[in-house]
Order: structure tokens, then C-alpha cells, then sequence
């Protein structure tokens, strides 16, 4: 497994340009709106509300963001603990 420092430097460029790319919107409070790979979201980190498709994911302000965060439902633990 070689790489010559061109193909390394391109590597390195095109994930720049892949995560600017992901971020359509930055609040103060937190808040991003992201393209993600099932379509854009809102999340505060902890919490992801996936964006309705009739909505523009770069018009959304900060109060829909928040809004949106507050009416997700919350989601189902995935894994249970085992039993010893």
C-alpha cells in the first residue's frame, strides 16, 4: 500500500470539499442544519429531526429548528443491557 504525495493531497482536498459541503446552516445556539446520506437534518447534537421535503433545508431559521427539535418524538433504546 503506497501513495504518492499528489494523490494524498488530493484525498485531503476532496474531504474539505465533501464537509463544507454537508453543512447548509450554523445557529449560535448550536443548532445545524446538515445534509446527510438520507437527505437533510436539524440536530443540536444529541437529537436528529430529519427536514419535511416541502421544506428548504437553507431557508429554515433558528426558531423552526428549535421548533422542529422540540416536536420529535423520542427514539427508542436500540439495545437492552445483558443479564449476568
Amino acid at each position: 500500500y503506497s501513495i504518492t504525495l499528489e494523490e494524498s493531497l488530493k484525498l485531503i482536498e476532496e474531504k474539505k470539499k465533501y464537509e463544507a459541503s454537508k453543512k447548509i446552516a450554523e445557529f449560535e445556539d448550536g443548532i445545524r442544519v446538515l445534509n446527510g446520506r438520507f437527505g437533510p437534518y436539524v440536530t443540536d447534537g444529541k437529537k436528529n429531526v430529519k427536514v419535511p421535503k416541502e421544506t428548504d433545508p437553507k431557508s429554515i431559521t433558528s426558531t423552526q429548528a428549535l421548533e422542529m427539535l422540540k416536536k420529535a418524538p423520542v427514539s427508542k433504546r436500540r439495545f437492552r443491557k445483558k443479564a449476568n
